[in-house]
């Protein structure tokens, strides 16, 4: 599954963006699916130290299993470096056996 999110720059509320977020992460996360966050999200995590709904943001999605996939910098100027596109990803908690063909890979479930 992926989710594409964008935030406005206009709509700045970090503290009521992750209450409702968080709504729909416990829900993705129940469904023992794979699932990809993505997006401009325009909330810099490089500011955790300075604004504490950055960390707050961050917590709700690692305690929902959603680990973040970019570490760095995603914008890099002469004066300033930020991370506001954001990428995460939660692993699927069913594997599924592979069976490799000439042509597909095919999943088999248990009741194949």
């Amino acid at each position: 599954m992926l989710l594409v999110v964008y935030i406005d720059t206009l709509y700045h509320n970090v503290q009521n963006f992750t209450a409702n977020m968080d709504v729909v992460l416990a829900k993705l996360s129940c469904q023992a699916l794979p699932c990809v966050i993505a997006g401009d999200l325009n909330i810099d995590l490089c500011k955790c130290s300075v604004n504490n709904d950055v960390p707050a943001y961050v917590d709700n999605l690692v305690s929902n299993n959603f680990m973040p996939v970019i570490l760095m910098p995603t914008r890099i100027t002469a004066r300033s470096a930020t991370l506001i596109d954001h990428m995460y990803y939660l692993e699927s908690t069913i594997h599924y056996p592979l069976t490799l063909s000439e042509k597909h890979v095919v999943a088999r479930t248990q009741s194949s």
